[in-house]
């Protein structure tokens, strides 16, 4: 029962369309081209957005494969634009585990049950709101992925998923030991870490709305950003 919904997660990703980065980095140009009409345009590829959106694509993809031939993990440090979205990958990988989340979920039921709610249908109905309130918080896989360069993605990523497993790790064998010696009083650390997310959040996490992949890194870089993107068209009105 519980390969069902998976299964059918794996059957749709048949209809999620290629990245248009991901295609241009492969010398798919016109795919490429035709996904971002498709979703920009209405299918027309000739349009002045989809061509500027492409253009930007391809020089930041240029300019960024000629600094990744020198690229290693040192990369990272080299500057304050890698060294900031760096962190954040790590930091919220921390976050992911370290939120309360983990103990909310496996400890759900014996939580209700000591509030009362002993209902297993009203214990399924808070679970399932749950789930819907923990889908929209996609932005924990996006966020470290979108804020480095097409180039260190991947290893950007690696490093989230390290401290995601990391701090899992520490949560499986410690949490229950401090669980059963605290009870309930075990709950204010993740109020205390939750405090100091707060303000780590506001004033390490810029705000990146309304921006491209590639103009992500002007946001860390400033004027130092290896993408100069070409001019914006002015956009027709229908």
């Amino acid at each position: 029962m519980q390969g069902l919904f998976p299964a059918i997660q794996l059957f749709g990703l048949l209809l999620v369309p290629e990245s248009p980065r991901w295609l241009v980095s492969k010398n798919r140009h016109d795919e490429a081209l035709r996904i971002l009409a498709r979703y920009h345009a209405n299918g027309v590829v000739d349009d002045e957005l989809v061509q500027y959106e492409f253009e930007e694509i391809c020089q930041a993809l240029d300019v960024e494969k000629e600094a990744a031939k020198s690229t290693g993990w040192s990369t990272f440090f080299a500057t304050k634009g890698n060294r900031h979205p760096f962190l954040i990958c790590i930091l919220v990988g921390f976050m992911n585990q370290w939120a309360g989340n983990g103990i909310v979920l496996d400890y759900l039921t014996p939580i209700l049950k000591s509030v009362g709610i002993t209902s297993s249908i009203m214990q399924a109905g808070i679970n399932l709101a749950l789930q819907f309130w923990n889908a929209s918080l996609s932005f924990m896989v996006t966020t470290p992925t979108t804020s480095l360069p097409f180039w260190l993605r991947a290893g950007g990523l690696s490093a989230n998923l390290t401290t995601v497993f990391g701090a899992g790790l520490f949560n499986q064998y410690v949490k229950p030991i401090a669980l059963e010696a605290l009870h309930w009083k075990f709950y204010f650390v993740y109020t205390a870490t939750l405090a100091a997310m707060i303000p780590t959040i506001y004033f390490l996490f810029p705000e990146t709305k309304g921006r491209t992949l590639e103009q992500i890194s002007i946001v860390f870089d400033g004027e130092a950003a290896e993408t100069d993107p070409p001019a914006k068209p002015r956009l027709r009105r229908p």
